[in-house]
């Protein structure tokens, strides 16, 4: 698989599992635990800061 295809592979499946099923679960396996949201003041860290905007994106 190329990088490409593995990155759509990765969004695909947040799409799928995360944001249509609400699996929240599955951002610990493709969340980067380094991860910044830039969307918040201040900025949000981590795959906690991505659980915690679930909600607001469903």
């Amino acid at each position: 698989m190329s990088v490409e295809e593995g990155n759509k592979a990765v969004v695909q499946r947040y799409y799928e599992e995360v944001f249509n099923q609400g699996q929240e679960a599955v951002l610990d396996e493709i969340i980067s635990p380094d991860y910044m949201d830039y969307g918040h003041n201040p900025p949000g860290r981590g795959i906690e800061s991505a659980k915690e905007d679930l909600p607001r994106m469903q």
